[in-house]
């Protein structure tokens, strides 16, 4: 059943992104018993209303609940669209208006791709600008816009929330806590890296935003996997001649990715392009397809004990978190570093007591359960990744 639920899925893709026309196996294989599967498959990498839509043209959805469940998606995802693009038209506005420089991040630019905007689902809105503006940004989106902005800020953005819902995450820059040295060196370098557009609002050179993706990627495949529609990107990407460059590719190698975005790359042809893959391309399969949109707790478990070299360290690490990942949850931390301890105890019950408590219990669970076998599949995929 999984086999075939995969092969539905992909060919159903193919046709929404592509216009490849279902063969006769596929059709066959398109069933009442097949439908549960292929919703909850799509459904977990928020490409419910792509297969929705396809079933739906092809007259695969009968009556029922598989077809109440299919369009609920596809008409969720047109009005997320609408609602989004409406909120990020707002903001570009506002930004313009206090003369802000600004470049739209991820789902903003990547949708243009798509054959129909509403077929790209964003979960929020992604906006960079130069830390310098960040508090006249967030005042200004404050009174003109009635934002909220949430008082915990992360080590590269802030979360802003509009009065109908929409998460914006206002970034001050592309680094995240983690992130490798080669690859940071690059994206610290995005401001010298834009093309320059209409008034405030700017976009990065070609080959800065294909790194940028493939960074972002890599982000979350290290910490337990990234989900389908990241590859649907870099697929709908590669079929532009301008981000198969010389200049992409030495980015790519200059920011130690090349490997990865190789792999990436195959892997999306794999799915979207219907090519015969290497060994390589089935190890990414087999740890992407049923890890979820973000990543699967028991890939993180495994990544994290390579990391750390072992489940006991790896535990260790995770009880009494560095000093330079906890102020980033606790900002106060860094005027007075004296409170590590305080600050660690507060995060113990937060984690044991507040609405985390049972993510905190999958993840030991993970943790102790995880097979050695799956652990150094895992190793091996990283090292011939290059991560």
């Amino acid at each position: 059943m999984q086999r075939t639920v995969e092969k539905v899925f992909f060919a159903l893709i193919r046709f929404e992104i592509n216009g490849s026309e279902l063969c006769e196996e596929i059709k066959s294989l398109i069933t009442p018993e097949v439908l549960p599967a292929l919703f909850k498959l799509s459904k977990r990498h928020d490409l419910a209303h792509l297969i929705g839509d396809a079933l739906d043209k092809n007259g695969f959805l009968p009556e029922g609940g598989a077809r109440k469940h299919f369009l609920q998606e596809r008409n969720m995802a047109v009005y997320r669209y609408e609602q989004i693009q409406y909120e990020f038209e707002q903001i570009c506005d506002t930004l313009e208006k206090v003369e802000i420089a600004f470049i739209p991040l991820k789902g903003s630019v990547l949708r243009a791709f798509y054959p129909e905007p509403w077929m790209r689902t964003s979960c929020d809105i992604d906006i960079l600008i130069d830390k310098k503006n960040l508090e006249k940004a967030k005042e200004r989106l404050k009174n003109d816009l009635e934002y909220q902005v949430e008082q915990v800020e992360s080590s590269h953005d802030v979360s802003l929330y509009a009065p109908s819902g929409v998460h914006l995450e206002l970034h001050y820059s592309l680094v995240e806590e983690g992130r490798n040295q080669s690859s940071s060196a690059v994206l610290y370098g995005v401001w010298e890296n834009i093309i320059e557009g209409q008034m405030h609002q700017k976009a990065m050179t070609d080959e800065m935003f294909y790194f940028y993706h493939i960074a972002h990627m890599a982000k979350h495949f290290q910490i337990g996997g990234c989900g389908i529609r990241s590859f649907l990107d870099t697929y709908l990407l590669q079929k532009q001649e301008r981000y198969r460059s010389e200049a992409c590719f030495k980015l790519l190698q200059e920011g130690g990715l090349l490997a990865f975005a190789k792999g990436i790359e195959e892997t999306a042809n794999v799915w979207f392009g219907n090519i015969a893959g290497t060994q390589l391309s089935q190890e990414i399969q087999a740890y992407i397809l049923y890890a979820g949109m973000y990543a699967d707790l028991e890939n993180r478990a495994a990544v994290e004990q390579v990391k750390k070299g072992g489940r006991v360290k790896y535990l260790w690490s995770r009880v009494f978190l560095p000093y330079k990942q906890l102020k980033v949850q606790y900002p106060n931390l860094e005027k007075h570093k004296i409170l590590l301890p305080f600050y660690q105890i507060k995060r113990w019950f937060r984690l044991l007591f507040g609405k985390d408590s049972k993510n905190v219990s999958r993840e030991l669970k993970a943790n102790v359960n995880l097979q050695e076998e799956k652990k150094e599949h895992i190793a091996k995929l990283l090292k011939d990744l290059q991560l």
